[in-house]
């Protein structure tokens, strides 16, 4: 929220503010619940019940709109899309997720971040980095890259205190 709030990522008054930190919650609930990808769209487990209404929430709230708030993004919706874009990775070869579960409008978001320029680059880029085993449902219990971790995205990560 402190990188956020330098970028004016954060909203244009308090209430905004306010709305913005409950949707960013909202994705970390629904990252809380990714593994249920593993058990298919007609799950009815309790994790996949919770899963649905999240996702549910996120689809209502999102509408037609092209961004969750405003015509441009906030951090809840770089939140929203690296918690669907993942959903949808993990549950790869499947089409995808979103849509076999119902989640058109959540589906076209993802798409269309992932055809932001920066976003594209991004993610063709050697900086990023892969999912784990784990997150894709290999049954390990550890958290081991799919892929080796490249020099680059070690090399961009900041270790200086930021200025407060």
């Amino acid at each position: 929220r402190y990188t956020a709030r330098r970028a004016g990522l954060t909203g244009k008054n308090t209430t905004d503010e306010a709305t913005i930190d409950m949707l960013f919650e909202l994705s970390k609930d629904i990252w809380g619940k990714k593994e249920m990808v593993h058990e298919g769209a007609k799950s009815q487990t309790v994790d996949a019940k919770k899963l649905a209404m999240y996702l549910d929430a996120a689809q209502k709230y999102l509408g037609d709109k092209p961004f969750l708030l405003y015509d441009v993004a906030t951090y809840a919706d770089v939140a929203l899309f690296h918690v669907l874009n993942s959903l949808e990775e993990i549950a790869a070869p499947i089409p995808s997720f979103l849509a076999t579960a119902g989640y058109t409008k959540l589906q076209r978001f993802v798409e269309r971040f992932r055809a932001l320029p920066p976003i594209q680059r991004y993610l063709a880029s050697p900086r990023r980095v892969p999912l784990t085993e784990k997150e894709m449902g290999k049954g390990s219990s550890s958290y081991l890259f799919m892929e080796p971790v490249s020099a680059a995205a070690l090399a961009s990560v900041d270790t200086r205190k930021p200025e407060l």
